[in-house]
């Protein structure tokens, strides 16, 4: 269906916002799919031969490609037409630094913004994990005392290793299960590091979205907060 509208005989372009835009181009176009090119056999040495007919961006330079392999490729028999505006705006991702196009590649494929919620920003305290699978579930190391003087006693109940070294004094080593803070202090911090990376990107994306840079679309705002934690209260 076609997202132009008319309004008095004119040609309207349909309004979007960029997070709807995107997650249309790549969960519902599969854009990224449809114009990736596989490069096997055949194709590998018309990529050899002609770059430019190799991983073609767009539904057109699939259909050049063809005329020059003189068949078609079987894609996993996915459909090569693709919607125009999902074309163009998988060119402009592509044009990006890596990163930012593989955080909104993985946004428009999921449909959801990255978490930056952290459940209880309280961390607390676990036992670690053994190394090691048996029965012992935690991890127990042993922490070693030097003792001068005679050989220590321990207590009824009390458990520990008691070993003369070679200097003739004691050594007292005790079993414990070392802990570990959970979630850990640097996790919510990562959480948002990584949402701030996918918002600098889909702005960035916004950019180079001018009025005339789609056929049938018009986006009309990036509406997801830079920084949503500040209000969270």
């Amino acid at each position: 269906m076609s997202g132009m509208q008319r309004a008095g005989g004119a040609a309207v372009k349909r309004a979007v916002t960029l997070e709807a835009l995107v997650i249309w181009a790549y969960r519902d176009q599969r854009v990224d799919r449809m114009t990736a090119a596989s490069l096997q056999g055949a194709e590998r040495r018309i990529e050899r031969a002609a770059p430019f007919l190799a991983s073609p961006p767009s539904s057109a330079g699939l259909i050049a490609r063809l005329g020059a392999l003189g068949t078609r490729v079987d894609g996993g028999g996915q459909s090569w037409d693709c919607h125009p505006d999902a074309e163009r705006l998988h060119e402009l991702v592509c044009a990006l630094p890596a990163p930012p196009a593989h955080a909104i590649l993985q946004f428009g494929r999921s449909g959801e913004a990255p978490d930056w919620r952290v459940p209880d920003p309280r961390p607390e305290r676990v036992p670690v994990a053994a190394d090691e699978p048996g029965p012992v579930r935690h991890k127990l190391d042993v922490w070693w005392y030097r003792t001068a003087g005679r050989r220590p006693r321990l207590r009824r109940g009390e458990k520990a290793l008691v070993v003369q070294n070679a200097a003739g004094s004691w050594d007292l080593g005790c079993r414990y299960c070392p802990i570990a803070y959970y979630p850990p202090p640097e996790y919510g911090a990562a959480k948002r590091r990584f949402y701030a990376e996918w918002h600098a990107a889909m702005a960035l994306l916004l950019s180079k979205l001018g009025p005339l840079a789609l056929k049938e679309r018009a986006v009309t705002r990036f509406s997801a907060a830079a920084r949503p934690w500040e209000g969270a209260g």
